[in-house]
């Protein structure tokens, strides 16, 4: 079985190639729902986070106030290094009983959908990385757009993360995702032909 790393940049359109890759019958793992499992009521990481600063980043029905815990998480180095040994664990358990199972089931090819693939460490589950990218003036506008922030604040959390620069020197494959939806599409339909036809 062939293990594909798909990352990229916030904002870049990772999830968009994820979502394709599923239409095409790839089996993918999707982290960002991994990280929101193990932060639900009850779970260790949850009952951590609420003990943290008099449970701030909970809400009077118990759940995670997700977007007060992502400001703090961007902006705070030190806050996220603690929140992500709480969470990067258990999530990369997850992952790997994904990738037992897919075995165990005879895929040929899976998927970890993974945004900080290289931050946390995981290039060893994988056997190739394909990352997304954009100019960095096109991430911006989008992350503005989607979150409804300003170009600080956009460019902020930008840095929180790898350069998109490095993680492309470590790709095997790169979507460019500067153009529309239908350019990126065929780039994919490509990509994923020419995996299916090397593994046979």
């Amino acid at each position: 079985m062939v293990t594909i790393g798909l990352t990229g940049g916030i904002a870049t359109g990772k999830s968009t190639v994820s979502r394709m890759l599923r239409q095409l019958g790839a089996p993918v793992f999707d982290a960002d729902l991994a990280a929101r499992q193990v932060l639900l009521p009850g779970e260790p990481a949850w009952q951590a986070l609420a003990a943290k600063e008099n449970g701030k980043y909970i809400t009077a029905s118990g759940e995670v106030d997700r977007a007060a815990l992502a400001a703090r998480v961007f902006g705070d180095a030190a806050f996220r290094a603690w929140l992500n040994s709480l969470t990067h664990a258990r999530i990369r358990q997850a992952a790997e009983a994904f990738l037992r199972e897919q075995r165990a089931a005879g895929a040929a090819v899976a998927v970890l959908d993974v945004p900080l693939l290289f931050e946390a460490h995981w290039e060893s589950l994988v056997d190739e990385i394909w990352v997304v990218t954009a100019d960095e003036d096109v991430q911006c506008r989008r992350l503005m757009m989607r979150d409804g922030i300003d170009e600080a604040s956009a460019r902020e959390k930008m840095r929180s993360q790898w350069p998109l620069a490095d993680k492309v020197k470590r790709a095997q494959v790169v979507f460019d995702n500067n153009r529309d939806q239908q350019a990126l599409e065929r780039a994919v339909r490509r990509a994923w032909q020419a995996l299916l036809e090397r593994i046979g």
